[in-house]
């Protein structure tokens, strides 16, 4: 891993069928914001998240 963010432009995600994914993700990170009372909780929280969902790429 680079350190750097990525960016999809909509039509690959539509082609990718990658959206519903994208959604799933944004939700459970969002969420994540809103359980924690601290700044560093929820980037901690925030952290878990992503991991999971990048094993999840990376396995398939």
């Amino acid at each position: 891993m680079d350190g750097t963010i990525g960016k999809l432009k909509g039509f690959e995600v539509k082609r990718n069928g990658e959206l519903q994914l994208i959604k799933i993700f944004q939700a459970s990170v969002f969420e994540a914001f809103l359980k924690e009372t601290t700044l560093e909780e929820c980037y901690n929280h925030v952290a878990t998240i992503a991991d999971y969902w990048l094993d999840m790429l990376y396995s398939h």
